[in-house]
């Protein structure tokens, strides 16, 4: 990961003094920084190079390699040989912790309304539209790139913010300990999370550690703030907020409220309520219950933050032709939904409901691979991803990976036939690919998904050559 460094953290003693670090000179470097990457591979001439504490690597045996590739400063901890050059050298407690330090002395820095987004699916999608909508009026707005929504790439992203009226940012998690950490240096105005599911179960005990993590999000707010939950979300009675805290969703109780509601291959439509007011006919591009989150989610956010109802729609509209997700491509009469970009068992859903839509009569097939960091429900939610297609209009089948055959056995489990589902291990692409292509009708409308590690995207496109 890496971003150009924005005043004032490009000075060499600003850095120093965000990191508490004691600095040291070797050489004679240049007072003003460039850019900040954790990949000595990514080092460009004038960078800083963070040299992370990992369990597989240690980033000091790669001080050599960034100092030949032209950074102008080192952030170590540990033991460490210097090479020859002319850098600065931050010498730090915590290389993970100085980084965060550093981003919170952005944060106050900055005078920008910060907006934080998280949520087991749609978080991406979500970030990119409130981005979008909160620059429709005119309004400067900085946001986290692409998935730099971790420990380290979260501050990353603070460090090379651009001073805006609005920062968006993206937060995910994998283990507990890591939201909180984020919150407090965000400090998010306004915490948004899109969903709490079963992502990453594998690394809790269980669902109730893994909402007690997502609800951490609000662990940096104010009194004045607002935490936006969905409204069929349980919050353990116990639990005590900092901020305001608002629902949307569909519930009759929620306080920004999607009512009627159309869906068909177009998309979704809907009017979102708020108290009196009712921003009508508001248009997302993908069918299914993930357009009714980020329409409901988009218009909350511009109502708290003052934006008119044309606003909210140009908003939406520039997000739609800026989405990267959720890909349609169509190859003589087969249509393919690329949805590799990640997989949990409710994104999983949520894929294949909107698949059946833009579907509307064309035979369904379904390319199920791997749903990773799942713990002990591994089994039982690869069969209930089976199970859920096969009960959802999916014709057929094929699913992919470690767990092809707990997909195939929920699917028969609900009634699908044996014929209608097909298995392949890791390292059978190229059966998977032929089979594709020879078992499906050529009219077929094709859904890819799986978590990404399974790279499922080089099947579809490999696929889609055979076409």
């Amino acid at each position: 990961m890496r971003v150009e460094l924005a005043a004032p953290m490009n000075e060499v003693l600003t850095m120093a003094e965000g990191m508490r670090a004691s600095l040291r000179c070797i050489g004679r470097p240049s007072c003003y920084l460039k850019g900040i990457t954790n990949d000595s591979r990514e080092v460009r001439p004038g960078d800083v190079f963070v040299a992370l504490q990992g369990t597989r690597q240690n980033g000091n045996a790669f001080l050599r390699e960034a100092i030949g590739r032209g950074a102008s400063a080192l952030i170590v901890n540990g033991a460490y040989v210097l090479p020859e050059g002319n850098y600065w050298l931050f010498h730090v407690a915590h290389t993970g912790a100085a980084l965060l330090s550093a981003a919170a002395l952005r944060r106050e820095e900055s005078r920008a309304r910060v907006i934080a987004v998280s949520g087991s699916a749609g978080k991406t999608t979500v970030k990119e539209t409130l981005a979008a909508v909160l620059a429709s009026d005119g309004c400067s707005v900085s946001k986290s790139g692409g998935n730099y929504n971790s420990t380290v790439g979260m501050p990353l992203s603070l460090l090379g913010m651009a001073e805006a009226d609005y920062f968006v940012s993206e937060l995910g998690i994998n283990r507990p300990g890591e939201m909180a950490p984020m919150s407090a240096v965000l400090r998010p105005h306004i915490a948004v999370l899109t969903n709490v599911g079963t992502a990453h179960l594998g690394n809790f005990r269980n669902m109730g550690e893994v909402i007690a993590e997502k609800l951490q999000i609000a662990a940096g707010q104010a009194e004045k703030d607002v935490l936006l939950l969905p409204g069929e979300l349980e919050i353990p009675r116990a639990r005590h907020f900092a901020p305001r805290v608002l629902r949307f969703g569909m519930h009759e109780q929620a306080d920004f409220r999607a009512v009627n509601i159309c869906m068909n291959e177009k998309g979704t439509v809907a009017d979102i309520k708020c108290k009196e007011r009712v921003i009508k006919n508001l248009v997302w591009h993908v069918p299914g219950s993930i357009g009714v989150s980020v329409l409901t989610i988009a218009a909350a956010i511009g109502i708290l933050e003052g934006k008119s109802d044309e606003a909210v729609r140009r908003g939406l509209e520039a997000a739609k032709l800026a989405s990267p997700r959720m890909r349609l491509i169509s190859v003589g009469s087969r249509t393919f939904l690329d949805d590799t970009y990640n997989a949990s068992p409710e994104a999983v859903k949520a894929a294949i409901e909107t698949a059946r839509l833009l579907a509307a009569r064309r035979p369904l097939v379904a390319v199920l691979g791997d749903m990773l960091e799942l713990g002990e429900l591994t089994v039982p939610l690869h069969n209930a991803a089976g199970a859920f297609a096969a009960a959802h209009g999916v014709r057929q089948i094929f699913a992919y990976g470690q767990y092809a055959a707990a997909i195939a056995e929920g699917a028969h489990a609900a009634g699908m036939p044996t014929s209608s589902v097909f298995c392949f291990s890791a390292g059978e692409e190229s059966a998977l690919v032929s089979t594709l292509l020879s078992e499906t009708p050529r009219d077929s409308f094709l859904l890819f998904k799986a978590s990404r590690k399974m790279a499922l995207d080089e099947v579809l496109e490999n696929t889609r050559r055979g076409s």
